[in-house]
Order: C-alpha cells, then sequence, then structure tokens
C-alpha cells in the first residue's frame, strides 16, 4: 500500500511540474509583426501610390511595451520610435519662445511618449510608408547606396525582437511599382 501512494504522489508532482512548465511558457508576451501593402488609387486603371502599414498584436498573456522598429541590412540598421513624438503634442512649438529646448525634447523623445504598450491581445498600426515615400524604408550602407532592408525587428524596451514577416513581398511589390513608373 505504501508503495502505491509512493507512485501516485510521483505521478501527482510530475503533472503537477507539467502544469507548471506550461504555464511559464504561456504567460508571457508574443508579439506577432506583419507588413502590409496597398496601392491608393482614384482611377481602377493605375496602381497609385503604395502605404506600407506595420502592424503589431501581441499575442501573449504579458503586456509588452514597443519602442522601435529596426530595419537592418548586414551589420548595419536602422531604427525609428514606433510612435512619432510629433504626432501626439498639442500644436505648433516655437523653439525661439522655450526656455530650455534641450528638456523640450528630452521630454518628446522620452520612452512614454515614444513607445506603445499593448496589452493582452491587443492591436496597433502605423504607417512605414505614406503616399509613394518608399525612402523610409531605405538603409543607406557603407558604400552610400541605399536599399531595402534584408530584415525587419520591433523591439520592446527590454530589448526583446520580434521578427517582422512579409517584409521580401512588400518590397518586391514595392520594386514592381517603380518599375511599371511609380514615382
Amino acid at each position: 500500500m505504501g508503495e502505491f501512494t509512493a507512485v501516485i504522489a510521483i505521478i501527482m508532482s510530475l503533472v503537477s511540474l507539467g502544469m507548471s512548465l506550461y504555464n511559464f511558457y504561456n504567460d508571457r508576451a508574443r508579439v506577432n509583426a506583419w507588413l502590409e501593402v496597398q496601392f491608393h488609387s482614384f482611377s481602377p486603371k493605375q496602381k497609385g501610390l503604395p502605404f506600407v502599414y506595420l502592424k503589431i498584436l501581441n499575442q501573449g498573456r504579458r503586456p509588452v511595451i514597443v519602442s522601435q522598429w529596426v530595419l537592418s541590412i548586414g551589420e548595419v540598421e536602422l531604427s525609428s520610435a514606433i510612435v512619432d513624438p510629433w504626432e501626439i503634442s498639442e500644436g505648433e512649438v516655437n523653439l525661439n519662445e522655450l526656455e530650455n529646448p534641450h528638456s523640450f525634447f528630452a521630454s518628446a523623445y522620452s520612452s512614454n511618449r515614444t513607445s506603445k504598450k499593448l496589452n493582452e491581445a491587443e492591436f496597433f498600426e502605423r504607417f512605414i510608408v505614406e503616399s509613394g515615400k518608399v525612402e523610409e524604408m531605405l538603409i543607406e550602407t557603407r558604400d552610400g547606396d541605399y536599399v531595402y532592408p534584408e530584415r525587419m525587428f520591433i523591439e520592446d524596451v527590454k530589448g526583446g525582437r520580434y521578427p517582422v514577416r512579409n517584409l521580401k513581398k512588400v518590397v518586391n511589390e514595392l520594386n514592381r511599382w517603380a518599375r511599371e513608373g511609380g514615382s
């Protein structure tokens, strides 16, 4: 009878360990990010100007604070804040009227104004390219050439990086648009 109780206790502890590991694995932030391109035109015969959207979804159970998007080719990286601080500022700012312009820029570019908190199952999107301004997605290499990136990541405030899907597809569509006479 004592051996039977010991076997049951071992089985229950292994089940408990398995459930704990499962909960530990599931109880984290998981970011799913992808790019989409749409061409806006007033004519059905023309493709129009490209707009590239960066879409981010937190599929995890923990909130994540997304701080920037990073384009990279080889060892060269270009990062931009996920939220432009000027989009959320109130009205026009005259730098000549400020007492301390440095503190103004420091507060404008602080992490709470340039980051986006995504709670569980929360979705966020922003433009990467608006009205055909594809230079927003170009990186200057060490040779001075401008090229599209090979990889794109979303970075959170803890330094975690999440890959962005569909980059090659979007780059191919932008190249096709440029060959067809896009401006």
